[in-house]
């Protein structure tokens, strides 16, 4: 049998020609976490990041021995309040340059959301010394 010779598929991008020449991978499955590629994916997971088995067992532990339910926050349903009363929601077009600026304070200000920051600034235009 002679040399293989990749054909052209048509209507495949290049990327997904270079992908149907890869030879095939070898049997089981291979799952990519990051940079690496393992054999087997870890067994559980919390928000992608793998949980050990120790860490499992100490929360079924505590589950088991029981909660303080008095200590325990009322549950609530949907969005967190952001004040003293329901939020109105206030759609802002802002420009790059401004948005720049805005998330840069923010995370100098240790504040993780844009919402957030954008509540912030408000606050602090509203409240300040320089309103009439």
């Amino acid at each position: 049998m002679g040399p293989v010779v990749a054909r052209r598929r048509p209507g495949l991008t290049a990327a997904a020609q270079d992908v149907a020449r890869r030879p095939p991978l070898p049997p089981g499955r291979f799952f990519v976490y990051g940079k690496h590629m393992t054999r087997y994916p870890p067994r559980y997971t919390l928000h992608g990041t793998p949980v050990a088995d120790e860490q499992i067992q100490a929360w079924a532990d505590e589950a088991e021995a029981g909660y303080d339910l008095e200590a325990l926050p009322a549950p609530r349903r949907g969005r967190p309040p952001v004040g003293d009363s329901p939020g109105t929601v206030v759609p802002v077009r802002l420009d790059q340059e401004t948005l720049s600026a805005l998330l840069e304070k923010a995370e100098s200000e240790g504040i993780t959301t844009r919402s957030e920051a954008i509540r912030a600034a408000v606050r602090q235009w509203t409240q300040g010394p320089h309103v009439a």
